[in-house]
């Protein structure tokens, strides 16, 4: 843009709400892409930068014709929002105007956190919020920044702790549910070629608009005489999603899907099943991501969707957040599972579309109580005590044991993990820093991170005599293609390109493979397709991959 309009001179133009224009900014020393919102007076005019998000008003002679050529290129912003939370003056007093906006100190509170950082965004791809005004959709997403003390925080928990906002209440009319898959969002993201009328137009119009008045409606739950299936039916899922369907017949075929560790029976309807699987077919085509690769904060009954053991994408929501795994519970068909975290991803699915298990317990049966089991040997207390167990007592009396002093390759000790729990670890290597950092391999998980000394403690001896958890398999037959800096990456594995992930996922999501197993040096596994060819054959075809002989 410097090299077109260095030579342009002002020009007479009858300037516009709407109109595309170039606009130097004096204090940047800089030509940027604006549109205009509003004719301040004869002399300037409000403009919103739409390559980065601003609104200034300057003066008219700023401003110039936008060149056609520069039109086609896509701009560069993105309207965000922050999902599932609203300004804490709409559940109280309203501006004397009547406007929704969100208050100056809401928002010079989130102008002193984020400009100018670098922040963590949490794409939330099933709801976006719509203007009924403007029809504008911004891309709702979740904010995770650094505070004073340096530690990361979700900037919505933030508003709300400080009084500045509140959680929003889901309606039909505020919120629009939509599946949005990863191609989707490329399109809507990195479309070009198609003007930018249609999309900075609206942009502007939702910037300048005050947003609706929106109708709050709660709806009450029938109340039902039985307590206990009342409160076994609301267990925390309808706070996001809506309460089980009951078949109305006394009598119905059901499938049990699950049952829990506290005895209850999760069972689906037969008259379900082809709606469930109609879904779950929905999902798998709407839904392409990889989870999550960078660290997030889960909270306690938190959405999600859940990659299982199958490699099939579920609707889930979080039990129990615990260390690297978390407790999952698949939400239509009841069951809970530790799921590692790069296997989640933190948004909603279809909320119109209610679970498809029901919660239920035995009729008039209740377990034997305790008292009952007094007879036993008292020593089968010890003998039962699991891992999970040992690690409870463990992170109880953490601080009676003592820091690690001496560090040698492959020594066990206790590590503290960024949810504040200890765990099992073995040292790996030193890195010479101020201060020392040392690489620890979380030996129940597999995963490897950094720790200063002070997270380290001597692990106590009993804790040595359960069996690793996690188990290190090597997918033979084929290696990394030779290395290109233009490519993009997986952080955690360099090596390997983002492309040859997808095309790995492409090959095994939702197939039945065969596998030949060799333990020898280590756990080593070859995939074999129906027809008896190897999976990673396809890699090679590719260019992804390499033959390693």
């Amino acid at each position: 843009m410097a090299a077109i309009y260095k030579e342009f001179q002002p020009q007479a133009v009858k300037w516009e709400s709407g109109m595309h224009c170039a606009v130097y900014l004096h204090d940047l020393q800089q030509w940027q892409r604006g549109q205009i919102s509003r004719i301040v007076s004869e002399t300037s005019a409000e403009v919103m930068l739409y390559d980065s998000g601003a609104e200034k008003t300057v003066d008219i002679h700023c401003l110039r014709k936008l060149e056609e050529s520069m039109k086609i290129i896509r701009t560069l912003a993105i309207e965000c929002s922050l999902a599932d939370i609203r300004d804490y003056n709409l559940f109280s007093v309203r501006p004397t105007d009547g406007s929704a906006q969100w208050t100056a100190t809401a928002c010079e509170c989130l102008s002193y956190y984020l400009t100018g950082a670098e922040v963590k965004m949490v794409i939330q791809v099933c709801i976006y919020r719509i203007s009924e005004s403007s029809g504008a959709c911004a891309l709702p997403v979740k904010i995770l920044c650094k505070d004073e003390t340096g530690e990361w925080v979700d900037i919505s928990e933030h508003l709300i702790k400080k009084g500045l906002a509140s959680r929003s209440r889901r309606t039909d009319k505020a919120d629009v549910a939509c599946s949005v898959s990863k191609e989707h969002l490329k399109v809507c993201l990195k479309q070009e070629g198609t003007g930018l009328d249609s999309c900075s137009s609206r942009t502007v119009c939702a910037r300048s608009s005050p947003a609706p008045e929106e109708s709050i409606t709660v709806l009450e739950h029938e109340q039902i005489p039985c307590k206990t299936y009342n409160s076994l039916l609301h267990s925390g899922i309808d706070e996001v999603y809506k309460s089980p369907v009951i078949p109305e017949a006394k009598i119905f075929q059901a499938i049990v899907s699950s049952v829990g560790y506290d005895g209850t029976i999760y069972i689906i309807p037969k008259t379900s099943e082809i709606e469930l699987s109609q879904l779950m077919t929905e999902i798998q085509n709407k839904f392409r991501c990889l989870g999550l690769l960078e660290p997030y904060c889960w909270k306690k009954g938190e959405a999600c969707v859940v990659r299982g053991s199958d490699t099939i994408w579920y609707r889930g929501k979080i039990v129990e957040p615990c260390g690297s795994t978390l407790q999952v519970q698949y939400v239509d068909h009841g069951c809970i599972e530790r799921i590692p975290q790069c296997h989640l991803y933190p948004t909603t699915l279809y909320t119109d579309i209610p679970p498809f298990c029901i919660p239920c317990q035995l009729y008039k049966t209740i377990p034997v109580s305790k008292g009952k089991l007094r007879g036993l040997n008292a020593n089968c207390d010890s003998e039962l005590e699991s891992l999970d167990e040992a690690l409870r007592w463990c992170n109880k009396s953490v601080k009676s044991f003592p820091l690690l002093t001496h560090f040698q390759t492959e020594m066990p000790c206790l590590v503290e993990y960024q949810d504040g729990l200890w765990y099992r670890g073995k040292l790996l290597s030193l890195m010479k820093s101020d201060p020392v950092k040392i690489l620890v391999q979380f030996v129940d998980y597999g995963t490897n991170t950094f720790h200063f000394c002070f997270r380290l403690r001597q692990i106590p001896c009993h804790l040595l005599k359960y069996p690793v958890q996690a188990v290190r398999v090597l997918l033979a037959g084929f290696k990394p293609a030779l290395y290109d800096r233009n490519v993009e990456r997986i952080p955690y594995s360099p090596e390997w390109s983002v492309d040859a992930l997808w095309a790995m996922m492409g090959c095994i999501e939702g197939k039945q493979l065969s596998a030949s197993i060799a333990l020898a040096p280590e756990v080593t596994i070859s995939l074999y397709e129906d027809n008896k060819s190897l999976v990673h054959m396809k890699l090679i075809e590719m260019g992804l991959a390499d033959l390693d002989e």
